[in-house]
């Protein structure tokens, strides 16, 4: 089984004008420096969120190079720079899930899989998130284990949640 890390929140610079944010390349330059690890060079997903009261995501990546080729393209600032945008309130930051450093080929059908599950929980999370593909969600749900029904859950419930390591 391979194990990923997961690290952040990690903060992107942006500059705001007339109550709009907007993220320029300029604000990227030295964010790898500000991360305590070295992830500029490594793989797998990476979820784009703005901090507001909690922390929402609007956007799951992968990075099948590295995150610093992957995560700052024009194409990924705009998508970001479209959530800035719609939102006036709340500060854009990063997760990154990686890939464990290693010999050998890294397991691109792992960081796709973890994709996919990021963005249907995201999904769940938020409606509104940026995603285009693999944003279709499940047909089934377990009530009140997958997905949270209203109401007080059963004890079953509980317990098989619990048994399963699912919160």
């Amino acid at each position: 089984m391979i194990e990923f890390t997961v690290t952040g929140p990690y903060e992107i610079g942006y500059k705001k004008s007339n109550k709009v944010k907007r993220i320029y390349g300029e604000n990227t330059v030295g964010f790898w420096d500000n991360c305590p690890v070295d992830l500029e060079n490594q793989r797998g997903c990476y979820v784009f969120a703005l901090r507001k009261r909690s922390i929402v995501p609007y956007y799951v990546g992968k990075a099948s190079l590295s995150f610093s080729q992957e995560i700052f393209t024009p194409h990924k600032i705009e998508k970001y720079n479209d959530v800035l945008h719609s939102h006036t309130f709340g500060n854009p930051v990063l997760y990154f899930v990686s890939h464990p450093l290693q010999k050998g080929k890294t397991n691109e059908k792992a960081i796709d899989e973890i994709e996919t599950y990021l963005i249907q929980s995201a999904l769940i999370v938020n409606p509104e998130i940026r995603n285009i593909q693999k944003k279709r969600l499940p047909t089934w749900t377990i009530r009140n284990v997958i997905k949270q029904a209203r109401g007080k859950s059963k004890a079953s419930e509980i317990s098989f949640t619990q048994m399963l390591r699912l919160t």
